[in-house]
Parts: structure tokens; sequence; C-alpha cells
């Protein structure tokens, strides 16, 4: 079964997907990006311990068990990913000769003549983080690996359809009997795959989500801001401000700016309150709206980019990457961006903040949000419209947060967070 899978997957599959590339620019870009690391191939077939990711949020929530693993063992591991954004991340990595390894999942390679990996490799296991369930590497697990683990499973958006359509749910129940293990992100999802998808005698299902961890870690250490060499000028820039008069709008497009009424912008020109924009991208015609809006509004704002910090006005523009989620700590009010588009970004870095977190409606595709309202209702609020952030923010500016309620939380997380990296450990030693 094994080998009919990959026969097809990348002997008829890469031809067809050939056959699209000569008219396709992103199929070719795409080959070319997966045969950057056909010259690692064979040392990378070796690896015990192997992980797939989507992009850099998957990394991040299985970041702490890779780098404990590699504490307190010499096993090789092996990271697959699908996004190409992860590939400066995995050079860097690579580059160290450690015992981590990364490799662009191959998707429209064929690699004639080589030894594949996922053809020939044999982990111990595998883990796979949230979705993109790939035929090859559902295989793998299936039939080459002891334990095959699936981390931050979820059903958001799933479940009325999944209720609804017995295909949909007898598919599903088969996808995920393949799991040895399964760790959902939140009670919601857990309880719902008990009810529709009839868990295995022998499977071991339980609810944790390696974020919170990750996020509540790199909050307290601030590397990222310490490595700026920029985190005395912020301060001092924010001092002079209570929390309660400190914003910052994390992920925020251009189709947002509407969320500045006259009223809002008439109390950032009076410097009654410290305003950050921290936009979801930070090049290209994205960022080059966010520039005309303010020259636009003749407003002073402080741009903060790869060089440091450039002025004192009591508006930053963030150009730095990598900053957001070490910069929520500082400020009392979050609205994060994508809420009144697709969907609203990651809203665990904030909610662990410690402030105020502001959103749009669109929180069907969050888990995040699930576990923010279900935990803590009163910490978030939801703003229909753009305009009415403001109105909203005033009656919230100075409302005392329960931060008993996070603080208990916090400890739980990691307490169940230490179990978890505890078990797969030992197992590994074992």
């Amino acid at each position: 079964m094994n080998f009919v899978i990959l026969l097809i997957r990348y002997s008829l599959g890469s031809l067809v997907i050939a056959l699209f590339g000569l008219i396709s620019a992103k199929l070719r870009l795409r080959s070319r990006q997966e045969r950057r690391y056909a010259g690692n191939l064979a040392g990378f077939e070796g690896a015990e311990i192997w992980y797939h990711c989507s992009s850099e949020g998957e990394l991040e929530q299985i970041w702490p068990l890779i780098q404990r693993i590699q504490q307190t063992t010499n096993e090789e591991q092996l990271i697959w990913f699908t996004s190409p954004s992860l590939m400066v991340r995995a050079d860097r990595i690579n580059g160290e000769g450690g015992t981590i390894h990364m490799c662009l999942l191959p998707l429209v390679s064929l690699y004639p003549g080589k030894r594949h990996p996922l053809r020939f490799g044999k982990p111990k296991r595998l883990f796979m983080v949230r979705y993109d369930f790939f035929a090859e590497l559902i295989a793998v697990g299936k039939f080459r690996v002891k334990e095959f683990i699936l981390l931050g499973a979820t059903f958001k958006g799933k479940r009325r359809s999944l209720r609804k359509n017995p295909l949909k749910r007898a598919f599903a129940r088969r996808l995920y009997k393949n799991f040895d293990e399964i760790y959902f992100s939140t009670q919601r999802d857990l309880d719902f795959y008990i009810q529709y998808c009839q868990v295995r005698a022998e499977q071991a299902v339980s609810c944790h989500d390696f974020r919170h961890g990750q996020i509540m870690l790199r909050q307290a250490k601030a590397c990222n801001l310490e490595e700026t060499h920029c985190l005395d000028d912020f301060s001092s820039l924010i001092s002079s401000y209570d929390l309660s008069n400190r914003i910052i709008m994390g992920s925020m497009w251009p189709s947002e700016l509407t969320v500045f009424v006259p009223e809002f912008i008439e109390a950032l020109r009076k410097k009654e309150l410290f305003l950050m924009i921290a936009p979801h991208k930070l090049s290209g015609e994205q960022w080059e709206a966010f520039s005309q809006w303010q020259e636009n509004l003749d407003l002073e704002v402080t741009l903060w980019d790869q060089v440091g910090i450039h002025g004192k006005g009591n508006i930053i523009l963030c150009q730095k990457p990598g900053l957001l989620c070490e910069l929520y700590p500082f400020f009392g009010h979050s609205f994060i961006g994508g809420g009144h588009g697709r969907s609203v970004h990651s809203l665990l870095e904030p909610y662990w903040g410690g402030g105020h977190i502001y959103c749009g409606p669109r929180t069907q595709r969050s888990t995040e949000f699930d576990f923010v309202s279900e935990s803590s209702a009163g910490h978030i609020h939801i703003v229909e419209q753009l305009e009415e952030f403001y109105a909203t923010f005033k009656q919230r500016r100075t409302h005392s947060l329960d931060r008993g309620i996070r603080e208990k939380l916090a400890h739980k997380v990691k307490r169940e967070q230490e179990d978890s990296l505890i078990s797969f450990c030992e197992r590994s030693d074992s």
C-alpha cells in the first residue's frame, strides 16, 4: 500500500505537475526552491524523528519539543516544511551543522535517481502539526514509523459540515485514525472528536497546544527586542504613558486604516495616547499604503526599521520583523488585524501579553479566539465595524482586567507542557 501511494504521488502525480509547470511560473519557482535542498537529501535519510509544519506559526508550536529532544538526546531530527517563508530559517539551521535539519517538502519535484527520504527514510516518530495532511506523509506515518503523532489538531470551521455530511465525517474518521496519538488545540476540539470520530481503543487523545508555552517564553526573554539594541530608546518613548493609554495595532492591513476616526486622530495629534502600528506586510504596496496614510494626515510618525528607531514621536510605524509577539506586554490595548477580512490573526500573543484585545467579527478560522473567549471572555472585545474601535476602546480604557485569571492559566499550561515534553523525551531515550 505504501509503495502504491508513493508511486502514484511521485510518478504519475509529478508527471501531471510537470506538464502544468510549462505554463505556470509559480510551479517553476516552487520546483527551483525544492531543488535547492536536493544535494542534502542523503544526509536527511538517517533522521530518527521527523516533523511536518506548514509555516512559521506551526514551527513555533513544535520548537520547544525540538529543542528539548536536542538537549536530552543525540537523535537526528528532520523538519519538513511547506511554505517557502521558512527557507531563510532553514538555511541558517542547516548551516549550523547540528542534529536538526530542515527541508522544503517536495510537492512538485521528483528527484529522479536520488534516494529520497520520503521513499526510503525510516524514522522512529513522525509529528504532524495542525493540517496539511499530504498523502506521502500519511503513508510514512501509517506504515513506517513506530509512533505517529498529531499536534494542534482542530475542527475549527469544519464542525457544522462534519455533523451534516456523513461522507465527510467518514473521511475524517479514517484520516484521524491513522494517528497513534493526537493533541487537540482546545477542549472543544477534543470533545467533538470523541463524539463524532470514534476514538480507537489504543489511540491516546488529549488537549494541549505547545504555542502557549513558546509565546510566554518569548515574551519573558524578549530576545529579538534585545538584539535590536533599541529597547532602551523604545522604553523611554513609552515611559510617560500609562498602560491604559498605550495601543498596539498588530498584523494590520491597509483596508483597516478606517479605524482612525477623526476623534482618534485628534487624540493622537494631542499626544494623549501612544500608538504602535505593526502592519501585516512590511514591504511592497501594502507597506506603502501605511506610509501614504501618515503623510496625508500630517501626523508625527516615528519609523522603526532594520536600522533602528528614527524619531521621538508618540506614533511608531514598525517595519522591523519578528518583534510583534514581544511587544504586546508593553501595551494595555491590542487591536488585531484580519478580523474584518478573511480571518483574525494570532490572538494568543496579545492574550499572553496581558492587555485588552480587540478584533473584528471574522473569527471562524481561529482556534485561538475559542481559547481566549472561553478562558477570559471579558478580556476580548469584538469590534463589528472598524469605525467603532475608538468608542469601544474609550469604554474599556481604564477598566482593570483580572490578571489572576491569566496567571493561574499560565501556571497550568506550563505544567502541562513540561509533563508532555518529559514524556516525549523519555520515549526517545527508551
